[in-house]
């Protein structure tokens, strides 16, 4: 008797993970992968304001089945009068849809009745969740954008930044 794996086996573990293969679902673990998104990180020569900007990622994730936001510091020095929210727009994850439109985002953070004195909207919660089905596919970069409910850009300023906290889950093959 050998202790080879059999064939089958052998196939199944180089398989790809997929979530709709319920074959190789079982060989799939979730990894939680936090990310601390910087406004300050990104390259200030080809994205100059701090409300439109790409990060690239240090570590490519693959198969991404759901993104949290789980904090949100903006400047609110530059938020338009009457607004009671800005939209933070992560191309790669916008799953939010926006009723009335066609238009997605990633999560809707309010900025009403900031405390007397502050610089700054700091929400320390779960702001969204959102799942992808199928999941995606590969994740190696961010592409940010914070947006009034018009689609303008928010005016964070030369020396305002902002910072995000998400936290992604994605599936690994054993």
């Amino acid at each position: 008797m050998t202790d080879a794996a059999p064939q089958w086996a052998v196939a199944l573990r180089s398989a790809p993970c997929r979530p709709d293969n319920p074959a190789v679902v079982n060989t799939c673990a979730t990894k939680r992968v936090t990310l601390a998104v910087d406004s300050r990180d990104r390259d200030a020569n080809s994205w100059p304001s701090a409300s439109r900007f790409v990060l690239p990622l240090r570590t490519t994730l693959y198969n991404v089945t759901s993104a949290q936001l789980k904090s949100a510091e903006l400047p609110i020095a530059n938020v338009a009068p009457g607004e009671a929210y800005v939209l933070v727009g992560i191309d790669e994850l916008n799953a939010v849809q926006l009723a009335g439109t066609s238009d997605r985002a990633f999560a809707k953070v309010p900025v009403l009745n900031p405390p007397a004195g502050a610089t700054a909207v700091c929400y320390d919660k779960i702001l969204t969740s959102n799942d992808y089905v199928p999941g995606l596919p590969r994740l190696d970069r961010l592409t940010v954008q914070l947006l009034y409910r018009d689609g303008s850009p928010v005016d964070l300023g030369p020396a305002g930044n902002c910072s995000l906290t998400i936290e992604l889950a994605c599936t690994q093959t054993k």
